[in-house]
């Protein structure tokens, strides 16, 4: 993927021995991993690869480990400030000038899961979006938060490594494992869903009338595609594990609600979406039977 202009910026994060404890989520994770399967010809459950999009973010999901210990943290944001990053808005959001376009940014948005009470890291809400959004690690002396996701219950612990090729240099990031990856999707789709009922503010573009949040509901599409037999297998024990968790019974209603029938909106529009991008049309039996296996829906 020596092509992607936001290779060599993941690179220069993840041969470093700070990056120990990131997982790459979001758009350019799955264009990473989807790059490796095809690398290695890797069969998947639909052979046709609906093609990752395009992004210039990385979403970066951080072990609490960053707070828990406080060194750790200190060292990731004296990486980022020798990188040449510098906070964007909030500690939890940084940015740099792309070497060849210095008008244009790679950004970078931490996350982390929402941690226990006994664990001691500091939060607060983000009131101004208003949908009790949690900041982690706030004032804690390292220099660095992130926003939580609850939803990123199953990532600790079940990160998959996927090696990244780049000239004669060659690091190791970690993505979700699917199970986990499709209830952080699933999650920012029906938030989507949730635009379009009116229940939360409009991303809508001015121009196209589309919605900033229309690319996670085409993403569940292309995680299920991507799915192994074995990642399949894996993902059902997971949504076994995870039966009588709290979060994950949510976001089984959740998708039952974006995919739930052929009529469904989220398969209406990922099927318009998929158009749109040349993808060919979604076997909508084949995709929700999957999926509901997947994350456990019975």
């Amino acid at each position: 993927m020596t092509n992607d202009p936001l290779v060599p910026y993941l690179m220069e994060i993840a041969m470093q021995p700070e990056a120990e404890g990131m997982i790459l989520t979001g758009g350019f994770g799955m264009r990473v991993k989807q790059y490796d399967l095809k690398r290695r010809a890797v069969r998947t459950l639909i052979a046709d690869l609906p093609e990752a999009r395009a992004t210039a973010d990385l979403d970066i999901v951080l072990s609490l480990d960053f707070w828990l210990n406080e060194h750790k943290g200190v060292q990731l944001r004296a990486l980022l400030d020798r990188l040449g990053y510098t906070v964007a808005a909030h500690n939890w959001q940084f940015r740099k000038p792309y070497t060849d376009a210095p008008d244009r940014y790679v950004k970078i948005d931490l996350q982390a899961t929402l941690p226990e009470p006994e664990h001691k890291i500091k939060t607060r809400n983000e009131s101004r979006f208003g949908d009790g959004t949690r900041q982690v690690g706030i004032r804690m002396g390292t220099g660095i938060g992130a926003l939580a996701s609850p939803e990123g219950f199953a990532l600790q612990g079940s990160g998959v490594a996927v090696p990244i090729l780049y000239g004669d240099k060659t690091a190791t990031i970690h993505v979700p494992h699917p199970y986990a990856w499709l209830n952080l999707k699933i999650r920012a789709a029906y938030d989507w869903l949730q635009e379009q009922r009116g229940e939360i503010a409009s991303t809508a573009n001015a121009e196209t009338g589309d919605s900033k949040r229309l690319k996670h509901v085409f993403d569940v599409y292309v995680l299920v595609a991507m799915l192994t037999e074995d990642e399949l297998t894996e993902a059902t024990s997971l949504a076994q594990q995870f039966a009588d968790h709290t979060e994950a019974n949510k976001i089984r209603t959740e998708a039952a609600e974006l995919f739930g029938s052929a009529q469904a909106q989220g398969i209406t529009a990922s099927r318009a979406y998929a158009r749109r991008r040349g993808a060919t049309d979604i076997d909508y039996g084949f995709f929700w039977e999957t999926l509901q296996t997947a994350i456990g829906i019975r």
